[in-house]
């Protein structure tokens, strides 16, 4: 039968046995304990161990690329809280072949290439067949199909086994969409000599011409899931235009920095920008100067993040992301008490940039919120009130809504409405939360949701303190608390440290609070 074949194999087992047996076989034992239920959980079947190693079927190949990547991720994570000396490490080989069973045997090409795309694993990785690709893949792009999720892989190099005449191209999985975009083509095979893998039986003289390598054609693609806020895609199509584009593209380099700053990957926007800053014509780019202004708005250097998102103003285009830098200035200008300068900005940008609808009705609500915070009146609550009103009924839930939502927030709290400004709050977060679900990738996904300065400024803790004693009889207490849900410390599917407080596990995407 034709079917989807794992081979799982423990690396340094066999030294192990011979060093110390009573860890090897209590390291054997919580390998089973670890493996076997996320072999089931995908329907998976295991037909044949042979010693520390295992064979295991499954009739959907997503739910096998799923398992696979659940194991390892699952290893890591344990791995983490060991000492080295107590490490479980794997090589995980996949293939899409014909098997036979008999007599409590296995037998067949399918199992004969599975057994021999594993030793061919890096040390914790995991090797896809090309025919478990061709099984999977009918855009014909590097993206594998797990259960809820993908992942992305990249060409290793070619094989040639014993069981097979044809040479087979063997991929890399990655376990999060980051380690694939950071990694370049050109190193992923270099792991194949320090394990001593024999250079006659591989070649990496692969075409990649069996993907779509247009760079229009990646860049519409791109474009297109931009738009739909699924950035894990998005991102994957503009590294396609970087690899094969023969030319520097500064446009996408553009894009995908502006992706990663909103995201919060303060690490990779910087060491991006660090390499662009030394272009001359990206000195002056207006577009290139706003996404240092994030970056700095990201660490809290608001008044560094003031200077460049000023400075991106000065390009008087009607580009997409001025009305994104007006509403970052405002942030700031609000937060300083500049309340005349937050106001003649909004005049500024009413007077010189041409406005959608949306932007104009947004920017007359910051303003109101502006003047009542300089005088309060019950004229301006009341306008502020009909605003945020129109502003909930036209269901905005674009990223700039955001913004509005912050605005919001502050002036409930400055009208001492302790339950209105939590009621914003959750809109706020259930806007993040749309948004997020937008993302294919658990790993973007998560970092979207807990990362930019943004949304931690949105998920703060709203101030009780200005509530009087009569207020606080009346106070919905019910909806105070509901807004704090309990965050679990660990995964109790996968075992995550969770240490940054995510609301789901970054591992198993497993729900994390009660």
């Amino acid at each position: 039968m034709n079917t989807n074949v794992m081979f799982t194999d423990m690396v340094g087992y066999s030294k192990l046995t011979g060093d110390d047996q009573n860890l090897a076989l209590e390291l054997l034992k919580e390998h089973d304990r670890i493996i076997e239920p996320l072999i089931a959980k995908y329907k998976g079947t295991i037909v044949k161990r042979i010693g520390d190693a295992i064979v295991a079927i499954f009739d959907d190949p997503s739910n096998i690329i799923q398992s696979a990547v659940e194991i390892q991720q699952s290893l890591k994570n344990r791995n983490n809280r060991n000492t080295k000396s107590r490490y479980i490490t794997l090589r995980i080989g996949l293939h899409h072949g014909e098997i036979i069973l008999k007599n409590d045997e296995v037998h067949g090409l399918g199992y004969d290439i599975a057994s021999s795309i594993e030793p061919i694993c890096e040390y914790g990785g995991i090797a896809v067949s090309q025919n478990l690709y061709d099984y999977t893949n009918e855009n014909n792009e590097l993206i594998l199909q797990g259960k809820n999720n993908h992942f992305f892989i990249r060409p290793i190099a070619n094989f040639k086994f014993k069981a097979t005449a044809n040479k087979l191209t063997i991929y890399k999985l990655y376990l999060n969409l980051l380690d694939w975009y950071e990694e370049p083509q050109s190193q992923v095979h270099q792991y194949l000599k320090k394990q001593k893998i024999s250079s006659n039986i591989y070649d990496i003289k692969f075409s990649n011409k069996r993907f779509k390598n247009d760079t229009k054609y990646h860049y519409i693609k791109a474009s297109d899931f931009y738009k739909k806020h699924n950035l894990s895609y998005a991102l994957y199509h503009y590294k396609m235009c970087l690899d094969y584009e023969k030319t520097n593209n500064y446009d996408v380099q553009l894009s995908v920095l502006y992706l990663f700053s909103i995201v919060g990957l303060n690490r990779l926007v910087d060491k991006t920008c660090a390499i662009l800053s030394k272009t001359k014509s990206l000195k002056n780019n207006a577009y290139f100067i706003f996404i240092n202004g994030i970056n700095y708005f990201n660490v809290k250097k608001l008044s560094k993040a003031q200077e460049f998102f000023e400075d991106s103003l000065v390009d008087k285009k009607n580009a997409p992301f001025l009305s994104e830098a007006c509403y970052y200035l405002l942030i700031i200008f609000f937060q300083n008490k500049d309340f005349n300068k937050g106001l003649d900005l909004i005049e500024y940008y009413k007077k010189d940039f041409q406005l959608n609808t949306i932007d104009a009705s947004n920017f007359n609500l910051i303003k109101s919120v502006f003047e009542y915070k300089k005088q309060p009146s019950d004229q301006l609550e009341k306008l502020i009130t009909n605003k945020y009103s129109e502003f909930t009924n036209r269901s905005d839930n674009n990223y700039c809504a955001l913004f509005i939502y912050w605005f919001l927030i502050q002036f409930y709290q400055n009208k001492n409405d302790a339950n209105k400004a939590l009621a914003v709050q959750d809109e706020a977060r259930l806007l993040i939360t749309h948004l997020a679900n937008q993302i294919s990738g658990l790993q973007l996904k998560e970092l979207f949701v807990e990362k930019p300065m943004l949304h931690q400024m949105l998920n703060e803790e709203i101030e009780l303190m200005f509530i009087s004693e009569e207020e606080e009889d009346l106070l919905d207490i019910e909806n105070i608390t509901k807004t704090s849900a309990q965050i679990f410390n660990f995964c109790v599917e996968c075992g995550f440290k969770n240490e940054k407080k995510f609301t789901f596990c970054p591992s198993c995407g497993h729900k994390l609070t009660k």
